[in-house]
């Protein structure tokens, strides 16, 4: 059973920065067969990657999940990941537009 973790957080610029928290199992089966934490043994394993970066008012995100599950094959997956936001806009002397998405309606 192959199994590893990995941690990392760098920052390019003050603008631009990415955060890596990758963790692997070959097998999840044996994580479920020979642990003695239950919370440990039925715990998921998580993996994340983010690039975030800020260009002019705009924040952009990129990135990945994936997640396995103990004791069977299934893994899912998000990739990409994308997220565009922004800070006020101001649109000439007398107006401030604050782009949101849409909201759900009730």
């Amino acid at each position: 059973n192959l199994q590893f973790a990995w941690t990392h957080q760098q920052e390019f610029s003050k603008r631009t920065r990415l955060t890596a928290d990758v963790n692997y199992s070959s097998n999840t089966s044996v994580q479920r067969q020979v642990g003695f934490n239950p919370q440990l043994v039925m715990s998921t394993i998580r993996s994340g990657v983010n690039l975030q970066a800020q260009r002019g008012p705009f924040n952009i995100g990129i990135g990945a999940n994936r997640v396995q599950y103990p004791g069977r094959p299934q893994v899912d997956q998000t990739l990409p990941t994308l997220s565009i936001s922004s800070r006020p806009l101001r649109i000439g002397s007398f107006a401030t537009w604050t782009p949101s998405r849409p909201g759900r309606p009730r």
